[in-house]
């Protein structure tokens, strides 16, 4: 079993990642760091702006609206539990090996 596979949940009505957030950095992007998600983005951790960029980023590497994505718990924290509605498993895999290059 992969890495990947370990850390995409299969929950009712979806998906549920633990993505790690690092705000302020140089540019966004997402990788693999000790069997872990890290999502990096150049916002600052104020007013919801890295919440809404790892939203917006997620529904572009999954391609669906960002309306099915849901930071379900972490809002204020670095460690984010991120729901993703009415999407498969392996679609979630794939779009994520594309995305952090695995």
């Amino acid at each position: 079993m992969s890495v990947l596979e370990e850390i995409v949940e299969e929950i009712e009505g979806g998906i549920k990642l633990r993505i790690y957030v690092k705000t302020e950095s140089p540019k966004e992007e997402l990788k693999l760091e000790y069997g872990e998600l890290v999502f990096y983005t150049p916002e600052p951790p104020i007013a919801g702006r890295a919440n809404a960029s790892l939203k917006r980023f997620l529904s572009r590497i999954f391609r669906i609206p960002s309306g099915r994505i849901e930071i379900a718990h972490g809002l204020r924290d670095k460690v984010k539990t991120v729901v993703i509605r009415d999407v498969g498993r392996e679609h979630v895999i794939e779009s994520l090996k594309k995305a952090i290059k695995v």
